[in-house]
């Protein structure tokens, strides 16, 4: 598989075709209607005329979204020395051979994916950009995918009135997880691959051993990084556009709405300004927030529950990052974040 069939095989593995779309319409090319149309069309370009700048800038543009594309994302804190010292450790950490680092950043083929064992976990890169320090993390997973059956395929009945049929498949699928050091703020994010509808939670702790038995001098990484504040910040934030909220009210109404389409912000909804006017004050729990960047959306989801306000002490040290083209979008979410923080702090 040459280099451009390879990068175009693991776009089309990991990126979704609004994304793609965009990224190729940002570099100057011009997509198809959808995916598929998409892939073969730069496919047939490159084979045409090769183009080496496109591919390029193609190529830096899949691997940032490697590193930050649909993620869902654990905070930890740790003190300034001991951060230091895992920070410089890891900088010069040499990665093992595995079939992992000799493809990244590209995805594996089926028949090499069938082929590495479920349990193996392999670092396959460490890059470092503006003190962040990135770590790639490739494991092999099975999901479950519904798909359509041929309905020549089903013996029934026409009587039966069925229009379609489903199954679920199983499938092994790479999943590209990354542990980023953040030198500014002494936090360590786990950003794992984001699915909707699949359990991260069991492989999250998976990766967290895994980084846990590596680091230096036994140092332990069990301070999470507490959240709970910026649920009402980012209610707050004029910036952006609110597309997910879930809330209590002070006489313990609970309340959830959700943007059609993610096409207005909800706190602009006639029917929450006409509630907002009788309990100015809300308590929310679970949040989503878009922002516009270069005419492309971007989200922050924070994936809170009911439990966490009946809770003594509330905390959530994570959020779902998603609709991320490159490192410039998904820095702008987490430097809201911090900044979030950092206002709650002086507010205290």
């Amino acid at each position: 598989m040459t280099n451009y069939k390879q990068l175009l095989f693991s776009i089309k593995s990991r990126l979704s075709y609004s994304t793609l779309q965009n990224i190729v319409e940002t570099l100057g090319g011009s997509g198809a209607r959808g995916m598929e149309a998409t892939i073969d069309k730069l496919e047939n370009d490159f084979e045409t005329e090769f183009d080496a700048l496109f591919y390029n800038n193609l190529y830096n543009n899949y691997l940032e979204h490697v590193l930050c594309g649909d993620k869902y994302v654990f905070f930890y804190k740790l003190n300034a020395a001991t951060f230091d010292y895992c920070y410089n450790f890891f900088k010069d950490f040499e990665i093992k051979s595995s079939v992992f680092s000799a493809n990244f950043p590209f995805v594996l083929s089926e028949v090499e994916i069938l082929q590495v064992p479920e349990d193996t976990i392999f670092i396959s890169n460490i890059y470092e950009h503006e003190n962040l320090l990135y770590l790639t993390i490739n494991t092999i997973r099975s999901i479950e995918d519904k798909i359509e059956l041929d309905r020549q395929s089903i013996q029934v009945s026409d009587s039966d009135n069925f229009t379609k049929f489903f199954g679920v498949k199983k499938l092994k699928k790479q999943f590209f997880d990354v542990i980023v050091l953040n030198k500014l703020h002494s936090t360590i994010e786990y950003r794992m691959d984001y699915l909707t509808g699949y359990q991260t939670g069991m492989w999250f702790q998976q990766i967290k051993k895994f980084f846990t038995n590596i680091c230096p001098n036994n140092i332990e990484i069990n301070t999470e990084l507490n959240l709970f504040s910026i649920l009402l910040k980012i209610y707050q934030d004029k910036s952006g556009q609110i597309c997910e909220l879930k809330f209590t009210t002070d006489d313990d109404i609970i309340k959830g709405l959700k943007s059609r389409l993610n096409r207005e912000d909800i706190r602009e909804d006639k029917y929450h300004l006409a509630g907002s006017v009788a309990v100015p004050q809300i308590n929310p729990y679970r949040i989503g927030i878009m922002w516009d960047i270069d005419s492309y959306k971007t989200e922050l989801l924070v994936p809170g529950t009911l439990k966490l306000l009946n809770s003594v002490s509330p905390m959530i040290n994570e959020v779902i990052i998603s609709r991320c083209r490159n490192i410039t979008d998904y820095n702008f979410i987490i430097n809201k974040i911090f900044s979030y923080l950092i206002s709650h702090d002086i507010q205290k």
